[in-house]
């Protein structure tokens, strides 16, 4: 648990809440993108001239949300929705887990310490039509509280402008830990993939490589760390969104394992141009040492 709080800290230091500046102005001004999920938050740099105020005041966006938290053990899971309301220029506020925080503009991110717990806000993959963000929930009075929140915001797409079909190369970001022989190493996740749709039917289906490195140690430990993982992916489209089972098509450490790995997104921009959503790593491995717990989570981000 200790190397959370300077992954979130410092991470997110370094985050520009950027979102989707090109289609900003199109969607403020004209309402020129069919999106039903709001506006994506996006900087001040925005073409035909807009401001950071055009792209966030009185906007609101809902979405689902996966968060991580590795605390004393194999880590546990929050999935549920957030939603981000643009109060003026330079405050957004933030409702998850029943919780309402007011952050402020500090920046290109967003950051405010609330009843001695930080709460800070930024861009992890931008897009033109969305971007996925990273908000760091860091209770310093009970570290096993804290967490990395993962979600996506963009103007998803009008389900009658989904046509034909379409492949999406996707690139995915997160973090996890895992656990082994009673030992807990945290996890930095990253990877990429393909991720095809069937417009004409429901049908959604692809291939990931997931890799895990240690996070922890110095560059060579984590070199050395590196393990990849091959999913497979089927599910089902519904309107703008899909929901999908990733089949593990061989293990991260081991010859034998169960996962419980999941994917949800949406299609994104006037025609279904990006893909986006959350994932989960929720994996139990048999290797020649004993049981292997990789958990984790992360957002992904693709384009035709």
């Amino acid at each position: 648990m200790k190397k959370l709080i300077p992954y979130v800290v410092m991470g997110a230091g370094a985050m520009a809440l950027a979102g989707c500046g090109a289609s900003v102005v199109d969607v403020v001004g004209t309402g020129a993108v069919n999106g039903t999920n709001g506006l994506p938050f996006a900087s001040g740099d925005v073409t035909g001239g807009g401001t950071l105020s055009t792209a966030v005041t009185d906007r609101t966006a809902s979405t689902s949300s996966v968060s991580f938290a590795a605390g004393t053990g194999g880590g546990s899971f929050q999935q549920n929705s957030i939603t981000v309301v643009g109060v003026d220029a330079d405050t957004i506020r933030i409702t998850q887990n029943g919780e309402i925080s007011d952050l402020k503009k500090v920046g290109q991110s967003y950051d405010a310490t609330i009843d001695n717990v930080r709460h800070v806000v930024g861009v992890s993959q931008q897009g033109t039509a969305v971007s996925t963000y990273e908000y760091g929930r860091i209770d310093f009075e009970n570290l096993q509280d804290s967490r990395i929140i993962r979600f996506v915001i963009g103007n998803d797409t009008n389900p009658a402008n989904l046509i034909g079909n379409a492949s999406y190369a996707v690139q995915l970001k997160g973090t996890g830990n895992q656990l082994t022989n009673g030992t807990v190493r945290s996890l930095n996740i990253d990877g990429d993939g393909t991720i095809n749709a069937n417009f004409a039917t429901t049908a959604v289906n692809g291939n990931l490589t997931v890799r895990t490195r240690n996070s922890e140690g110095n560059t060579a430990e984590i070199a050395a760390s590196a393990r990849n993982g091959g999913f497979s992916i089927t599910g089902t489209r519904s309107g703008a969104g899909f929901t999908a089972n990733a089949t593990r098509t061989d293990c991260l450490v081991a010859e034998a394992c169960v996962s419980k790995s999941t994917l949800s997104g949406n299609f994104y921009g006037q025609t279904g141009g990006e893909i986006a959503g959350i994932g989960v790593i929720d994996e139990t491995a048999t290797s020649t040492t004993g049981l292997v717990e990789t958990k984790g989570n992360f957002t992904f981000l693709g384009a035709q």
